[in-house]
């Protein structure tokens, strides 16, 4: 039985994630000037074969991790679900985008990123025309500062100050905004960065869901929030696949952390009436689903954890 995971539109993705890994340098000694011919030829063919190995091996794993990536919900995605599930705006509930020149290290400027992105998607979604431009200036010089000034650069500034008021073009620009910067960050070999983007904007979106939660319970935000659960399994996997990255270690403990509280939640199989369908002749049957279950004490375990992890972040 699939778990439900949440399934993504791709044009409602700010944090558009292309990671490409470094292909590193094979270490194959050479002969000396008085080596023979065939001695010379094997050495070349087996360098060519282990570059060979070296390329696949590493489609492979760009393919996984692309995999993982889709299976995240988007900051985008998130407010939207908030705002389908009944959430409203709550200005107090964002980072001030003022404090966007206090951060200074690159993984503070990576997560912040991120950050920034989810409160500049929230203000999207709820229409909010004058804040949307103070968040996208936060973005922008965010991402001056990691070297993506592509991403918001005039052009793009221009086209979110003309279509102010129309939220289906604000978020295909922002779609398209964090395109461009996260392409940039693979083809500079800065993969771990991206990922600290994309874990900046899944804390922040989180921690919206549990303070609108907390501020006005509901069960469907309730649902959003236990749903995390697959998520995190998936962001956890994305930057385990980095491998050894000093810039990750201490979001990967954070994340471990959470993923504990996430991990202790009930899940149960929620039997229904079989069904079957059929298309192009062929049948599936279906029936049953799963539910995650959530104690008082464990959404206000999560609450809390998530607002320590996010605080420790967006501190200076």
């Amino acid at each position: 039985m699939k778990q439900p995971i949440l399934k993504l539109d791709n044009f409602l993705r700010p944090l558009i994630f292309s990671s490409v890994l470094v292909l590193t340098g094979l270490a194959i000694s050479t002969t000396s000037c008085s080596s023979g011919p065939d001695k010379e030829s094997i050495t070349a063919e087996d360098r060519e074969i282990n570059e060979d190995k070296q390329v696949r091996d590493d489609d492979l794993q760009l393919a996984k991790t692309k995999k993982i990536f889709y299976m995240l919900p988007s900051p985008v995605e998130m407010a939207s679900m908030l705002q389908k599930a009944g959430a409203t705006y709550d200005k107090a509930l964002l980072t001030n985008p003022e404090n966007v020149t206090k951060y200074e290290t690159t993984i503070k400027k990576s997560v912040n990123l991120g950050v920034y992105g989810a409160d500049l998607s929230y203000t999207s979604i709820f229409e909010q025309s004058h804040e949307i431009m103070h968040y996208l200036a936060s973005a922008k010089s965010l991402g001056d500062g990691l070297g993506i000034t592509q991403a918001f650069n005039s052009e793009i500034i221009e086209r979110f100050d003309k279509n102010i008021g129309n939220k289906d073009s604000i978020l295909l620009i922002l779609s398209d905004s964090y395109w461009v910067a996260n392409s940039y960050l693979a083809d500079a070999d800065r993969a771990s960065v991206s990922a600290l983007v994309i874990a900046g904007g899944w804390i922040e979106g989180v921690w919206l869901a549990t303070q609108l939660y907390k501020s006005k319970p509901n069960e469907d935000i309730l649902k959003r929030i236990a749903e995390q659960k697959y998520a995190l399994e998936h962001l956890n996997d994305l930057l385990n696949s980095y491998g050894n990255d000093r810039n990750l270690d201490e979001m990967k403990a954070d994340l471990s952390d959470i993923k504990k509280l996430y991990d202790a939640l009930d899940v149960k199989v929620v039997k229904s009436q079989p069904t079957v369908t059929e298309q192009n002749g062929v049948s599936t049957v279906g029936g049953g689903s799963r539910e995650i279950v959530v104690t008082p004490e464990q959404i206000k375990e999560i609450t809390s954890k998530i607002s320590s992890i996010r605080n420790k972040y967006i501190a200076f």
